[in-house]
């Protein structure tokens, strides 16, 4: 549902649908990583969860998500820096960033320095 109704960029190559394809969710609210991983388990995802910007960077120096979809205000780490890891560690990652404290500057930012292909903003966001 998230993910079928986006647009991806046309770099990105077809998945093919017989494999699963790993997702790594960021993020430091529970309630958030229990509903995507609702939204993903009737999907064929196999789905590895982090609450933190570091903990997700420990992972990222053994494995190599498919996509990884993160929160963009966490504590000990910022999104933006998260999403410039992310990009020193491979540059190729399609990344999507949930967000209820975005910003029009901070949205183009992070599309234009190619470090996420799609910012979601929380529909309880009152400025963009």
């Amino acid at each position: 549902m998230l993910i079928d109704d986006i647009e991806l960029d046309s770099n990105i190559k077809p998945h093919d649908p017989q494999e699963r394809i790993n997702l790594l969710i960021v993020d430091d609210e529970a309630n958030v990583i229990n509903s995507l991983k609702r939204i993903f388990r009737s999907k064929p995802y196999y789905l590895k969860t982090a609450t933190s910007g570091p903990e997700a960077i420990e992972f990222l120096q053994t494995n190599t998500p498919d996509v990884i979809i993160s929160d963009m205000r966490m504590p000990q780490m910022t999104g933006d820096e998260f999403l410039a890891e992310i990009y020193k560690i491979d540059p190729d990652i399609p990344c999507i960033v949930l967000s209820a404290y975005a910003n029009a500057e901070n949205i183009l930012n992070l599309i234009n320095n190619a470090m996420c292909i799609v910012m979601l903003i929380n529909p309880g966001t009152k400025k963009i």
